[in-house]
């Protein structure tokens, strides 16, 4: 589920899945969709009639994917059997959701600790990087099969 692309970060997302995509093989499968809980309502339906072979959903973050679990389970399909979810964001509503929400979690600190240095030695004239990459973790809940 292709997030904004006017929000930076949700085109980044949308390149490394296309990038792994074509890596793999893949034939891209995707949906627009925005960050909200009803859009991910009205769009997991559209989802579905458009690839109904899918056994597997990125949803655009956490409250996307909780709210497609919720679209799918009144459609009575079994989550992760029939159809895997994984958000993204690691919010806490996510595990405290039931069933815990697959995630992929961004480190938030390190991201809001680097962009105030940023900004410290932007203003005392120093040089910055305009490009910083940080490491992201899967964290593997309910709503994915686990691996063995």
């Amino acid at each position: 589920m292709k997030g904004p692309q006017h929000i930076s970060s949700a085109n980044q997302r949308y390149l490394g899945y296309q990038e792994v995509c074509k890596e793999s093989g893949i034939e891209e499968q995707y949906i627009e969709c925005g960050y909200s809980y009803e859009s991910g309502l009205k769009k997991a339906e559209e989802l579905i009639t458009k690839y109904p072979d899918v056994d597997g959903i990125i949803a655009s973050n956490d409250m996307v994917a909780i709210s497609v679990y919720k679209s799918l389970i009144q459609k009575g399909y079994h989550i992760p059997e029939d159809i895997q979810i994984i958000g993204f964001d690691n919010i806490r509503f996510g595990w405290l959701f039931t069933p815990e929400i697959t995630t992929i979690a961004q480190p938030t600190k390190k991201i809001g600790k680097k962009a105030a240095q940023l900004i410290i030695n932007y203003r005392n004239g120093h040089k910055i990087e305009k490009i910083n990459i940080f490491d992201i973790e899967l964290i593997e809940r309910q709503t994915t099969k686990q691996r063995g």
